[in-house]
């Protein structure tokens, strides 16, 4: 797990291996972020979650790492990812992206 600089993190995140967030994200309370996937076909592959500059994960997120298919998901710089939303494995997701309440 790799956390850069001016990173906040607020209560009751769990922060999986493999998971790199880059500077100056605001993480808020109740995510998982960097879990295994939830996929039956995953079997304990190295994969990785990258976060970008600047992006806003609020409450009740989920953001999985990536299988064998790509090796990683990916989300932008400058993005807001609002309440409930869960990013899947192996998504790409840009810069300057709104992830509104609850999309999966």
């Amino acid at each position: 797990m790799t956390i850069s600089n001016n990173v906040t993190i607020g209560n009751f995140n769990t922060i999986g291996e493999y998971t790199e967030i880059k500077d100056s994200c605001q993480i808020f309370h109740n995510s998982s972020i960097g879990a295994i996937p939830q996929d039956k076909k995953f079997g304990g592959e190295k994969s990785k979650l990258t976060i970008g500059k600047r992006t806003i994960i609020r409450e009740f997120v989920t953001l999985n790492r990536g299988t064998n298919a790509t090796g990683e998901t990916s989300i932008g710089k400058d993005v807001l990812i609002m309440t409930g939303v869960h990013v899947a494995h192996d998504c790409i997701i840009g810069d300057n992206v709104i992830l509104v309440n609850l999309v999966a």
